[in-house]
């Protein structure tokens, strides 16, 4: 077998069964070691250029600073209004209109600020504007700070002037809004009470008369019946009396207007009805009257003046007869409107009078009924009194409800003279010291974490993508079982191309391959002092191509050359390994004992080494199948126990076949190999938790195919080896000399049967 043993020939995540039943096991040191170089460089390279690139596209910025001061309770005048708004919602409600479109929208309204260069060139000078502007609350005050930053100072401080006064007239439109607002809705309020009150009322004086009861409240229960409506037939008549009379009165009236009407002329003033009265309070003949009395003062004033004002004073004479003239008519006119109005009014009045009299006389024809009607009717008004008594209940809170409108009518028009809420306490200002760098920095730090947080996305990537063990740290912190060796891989030593690594203890024994084969061999031996020996061994491994069969040849070479009677036992019916690296015939093996169809003696073959021995798996694997764990598997270990020294058992992969796990429960030891850039760290895991599973008696781990590290020392123990072997032999004058490569044909040996 060349070193291809050793080497992958195949990944583990070929294998569906392995990808899919290892676990991730993320350790920080390896990580580190692995894949720091890859995520310095991956940060270098990516951290340099973005620092660069934001260092001249992030600018600087002037910032310009004011305070506004929201009080915690509404200034009132009469009575403090209570809000269900908490004060922290009231500020947070203020600072997003002050960062808000209510406000910026009306600021880039301003010429002045249309013209600065960042906004011109902005697509969206909203949103620019939005980002530049920025409020803080401050903590346990009622002060809110507000910035404006840009690269010019002058317009940072033009900004952010420009969006407090539009933020304070904003604010003072929207409250006077909203106190006519409510005006307006308790205004509608007080007139629905006011209607409703009104008819309640109405009900209620039907309903007493109904009763027959007087306003003042009496009843028929009260007074004798026909007392009460003898009284109420006298007021009746004296009510039909006196509407007779004022209809009289009025008609007479209206005639006399009439007349007046008929004669009047725009020289007579008419002092009747209040006329004249009226005309003097009229806005035209008020103003007619301003405008004469202007021209005759100036009239009189021109008098002393020289010969030049003649003209002026003529024109103004004229101008003064017109007016005089038209303030006549006007007069003549607003007399007859006057008289017309009161005419009006008097027949609207006769009209109510006439609707009076009519009234008294259905009262008195009424009240002329109800004596006859009264005892029938006396009885059904019990009723009618409980529905009075409601009403006048209902009427009393409706008159309640109505004075309480009229009271927040008051309060809102005296509280509309408050002072605001708002205030401003510092004006807009630029503090004297120069940009602020604070953005540019911030962008260069978040390039920085950028490149930092890719490239170590990148390297927790690339780890948990390949988890494959490279160093025996990394099993020793992931399992905690001592690592009894670490086989260095074939091109770390200076053994030809084409030699097999099966058999490399026998063909380059000076190797430090070779050398690294017999440490294990002493650790093995040595582990077994002061306790009971492993006459049986199993060398397993979690994946194919960890370098099992090298391992157990190998050992098996060892313990031969020590003198030891050594079995290797081949279990893996798929790939006769051994057989073929020996050289020996694929004949009848462990199957064929197992099935009793063949002999230990005729099945074992001897090979080329001295005390070493090799039993194949057999040319019927379907009988070797569920035979491992039989009673004379277990006959059979005895059996070798006995007559051999040691039993080595090369078994197939642990996570791929379950041969292995049958077979470690008849073995007194387990050897668990495990190949650099073979197996995984989730697969070494699962092999051991399984191990434990099964009761297997671990004794240790063997790293195989080690590679050379940046500043390790494989290298420099190799050299070091060979100048202290060709140093020791030098005196002899017969130096070591480097094995030259050979064939596989060369190395190649033969075996009997024992």
């Amino acid at each position: 077998m060349s070193r291809d043993l050793q080497s992958t020939t195949s990944t583990p995540a070929s294998d569906p069964l392995m990808t899919h039943s290892a676990g991730v096991v993320f350790d920080p040191k390896r990580f580190l070691r692995l894949r720091g170089f890859m995520m310095l460089t991956i940060a270098v390279v990516l951290g340099v250029p973005a620092v660069l690139t934001t260092w001249f596209l992030v600018p600087v910025y002037h910032t310009a600073r004011a305070q506004i001061r929201f009080l915690s309770t509404d200034p009132f005048v009469l009575t403090m209004e209570n809000t269900n708004t908490s004060y922290s919602q009231f500020v947070n409600t203020q600072v997003g209109l002050i960062t808000g479109p209510a406000v910026l929208a009306r600021v880039l309204d301003n010429a002045e600020i249309r013209t600065i260069p960042t906004l011109v060139n902005d697509r969206d000078p909203l949103g620019y504007l939005s980002s530049r502007i920025d409020t803080r609350v401050r903590r346990l005050s009622e002060i809110v700070n507000v910035t404006c930053s840009m690269v010019e100072r002058d317009d940072a401080k033009l900004v952010l002037e420009e969006v407090i006064d539009v933020y304070l007239d904003y604010t003072a439109s929207e409250e006077e809004r909203s106190g006519l607002a409510r005006l307006a809705m308790l205004t509608q309020e007080r007139d629905a009470r006011q209607l409703e009150l009104e008819s309640q009322l109405v009900a209620i004086q039907n309903l007493q008369g109904a009763l027959g009861i007087p306003i003042i409240g009496e009843t028929p229960l009260d007074i004798g019946e026909g007392q009460l409506y003898n009284e109420k037939l006298a007021q009746a008549e004296a009510d039909l009396a006196g509407a007779q009379r004022a209809q009289e009165r009025t008609q007479a009236q209206i005639l006399e207007i009439d007349a007046i009407l008929e004669h009047a002329s725009k020289d007579t003033p008419i002092y009747e009805f209040g006329v004249e009265q009226s005309v003097s309070a009229d806005v035209r003949v008020s103003l007619l009257q301003g405008q004469v009395a202007s021209i005759q003062s100036r009239l009189a004033g021109t008098g002393r003046l020289e010969q030049e004002a003649l003209p002026r004073r003529e024109k103004d004479k004229v101008q003064l007869t017109s007016l005089e003239e038209h303030l006549a008519q006007v007069q003549l006119k607003v007399r007859k409107e006057v008289l017309f109005s009161i005419r009006m009014s008097k027949s609207q009045l006769l009209e109510v009078i006439t609707d009076q009299e009519t009234v008294a006389q259905e009262e008195v024809v009424k009240f002329q009924e109800l004596v006859d009607e009264y005892k029938g009717r006396l009885d059904n008004t019990t009723d009618q009194f409980v529905k009075l008594e409601e009403l006048n209940a209902k009427a009393a809170e409706t008159r309640g409800l109505l004075e309480t409108v009229r009271a927040s009518i008051s309060v809102i028009k005296v509280e509309s003279n408050a002072p605001s809420r708002v205030r401003l306490v510092a004006e807009a200002a630029v503090s004297a010291g120069g940009p602020d760098y604070m953005p540019r920095l911030l962008a260069m730090a978040v390039a920085l974490a950028a490149s930092a947080g890719l490239a170590l996305g990148l390297g927790l990537w690339h780890e948990l993508m390949d988890q494959k063990v490279r160093s025996a740290q990394e099993l020793t912190r992931l399992t905690g079982i001592p690592i009894i060796g670490s086989i260095p891989h074939a091109q770390e030593d200076t053994v030809p191309n084409t030699t097999n690594i099966t058999l490399i203890s026998e063909k380059e024994p000076l190797s430090t391959l070779a050398d690294a084969y017999r440490r294990v061999l002493a650790r093995l031996l040595h582990a077994d002092a002061g306790r009971s020996s492993i006459p049986v061994l199993a060398v397993v491994s979690p994946s194919k191509g960890d370098g099992k069969s090298s391992l157990a040849s190998n050992l098996g070479i060892a313990l031969a050359r020590a003198g030891r009677r050594t079995l290797i036992i081949d279990i893996c019916y798929w790939h006769h390994i051994l057989e073929k690296r020996f050289d020996l015939p694929q004949t009848a093996g462990l199957a064929e004992i197992l099935k009793r169809k063949s002999t230990a003696d005729n099945a074992i073959h001897r090979t080329h080494v001295d005390n070493l021995y090799i039993l194949g798996p057999g040319l019927d694997s379907s009988a070797l199948v569920g035979a491992l764990a039989s009673r004379e598997m277990h006959r059979l270990l005895e059996g070798a126990s006995k007559t051999f020294d040691q039993v080595i058992i090369d078994t197939p992969p642990w996570l791929i076949m379950a041969d292995a796990r049958l077979t470690t429960q008849l073995c007194d030891g387990v050897l668990l190999v495990v190949g650099s850039e073979i197996s995984t760290l989730g697969m070494v895991r699962r092999c051991l938790r399984e191990l434990d599973e099964a009761k297997a008696n671990v004794v240790g781990i063997v790293f195989n195919a080690a590679r050379g590290t940046v500043g390790g020392y494989m290298k420099s123990n190799r050299e070091l080896y060979y100048s202290y072997g060709n140093g020791a032999l030098s005196s002899k004058s017969d130096p070591v000399k480097v094995p030259a490569k050979k064939t596989a044909d060369s190395v190649s040996g033969s075996g009997t049967k024992v």
